[in-house]
């Protein structure tokens, strides 16, 4: 529900059903988790996806996956925090994959910010899209995206 509830635009309803979750002894897991984070880029929260991203490991024991920085990369990128959102992806502990490059790029385009980040954010999507299936010509049609705005 949460995660229908945040893809729908619906997202403080999201927020409370998580609320009411915790409030009622239910455990979130690391789906749930994805839900939430990506509930919260959607809706533009960036405090509240920290919050969360935060607490998952100390207050609810659940381990951080490659899904759950690619939500907070996504937030990041979203509200313009670029270089943020950059340093986040080239950091974590796991490889961000195709998906959160994809992201970034987008990111890139929409602010009308970073060709060098763009360019790179494309060179990652061709490097591990491979695996992921986007389609071979995503790669190239980002590019000139990127290109053409500059």
């Amino acid at each position: 529900m949460i995660g229908c509830y945040g893809q729908n635009g619906h997202v403080e309803d999201a927020s409370e059903i998580f609320r009411l979750m915790i409030v009622e002894g239910a455990v979130p897991d690391e789906a749930t988790f994805t839900s939430v984070l990506g509930a919260c880029s959607h809706g533009g929260l960036l405090e509240d996806s920290l919050h969360h991203f935060r607490a998952m490991p100390d207050q609810h024991g659940v381990e951080h996956v490659r899904e759950h920085y690619c939500c907070v990369a996504d937030i990041l990128g979203r509200v313009g925090k670029l270089t943020e959102a950059h340093e986040l992806l080239n950091s974590m502990p796991l490889r961000p994959g195709a998906i959160g490059w994809t992201s970034f790029v987008g990111a890139c385009i929409t602010h009308s910010d970073g060709i060098i980040s763009g360019v790179e954010g494309v060179e990652n999507v061709l490097e591990t899209n491979h695996s992921e299936s986007l389609g071979k010509h995503l790669p190239y049609v980002m590019l000139a995206n990127v290109l053409k705005k500059y």
